[in-house]
């Protein structure tokens, strides 16, 4: 039994790693298209470390310099 398991979990990742791959190259350009959208339209794009792993988060100023999380715009 736990041999079919495994055998199940080796397709299950190698049929999913492509998809995730194509997923995650489409999510970074969206994120990249909107970025120069907000810059043309006067806001600022600010990277801040969030503490977990050494990431950052990007966060928009709005002309008014206000902070807005991008969370907020979706």
């Amino acid at each position: 039994m736990f041999f079919y398991l495994l055998i199940g979990a080796i397709v299950f990742v190698r049929i999913e790693k492509p998809v995730e791959t194509i997923e995650m190259d489409a999510y970074l350009e969206f994120r990249q298209e909107w970025s120069k959208r907000l810059l043309k339209n006067g806001f600022t794009v600010l990277k801040v470390p969030t503490g977990h792993k050494k990431t950052t988060q990007d966060v928009v100023l709005n002309p008014k310099n206000q902070m807005i999380s991008l969370k907020d715009l979706a």
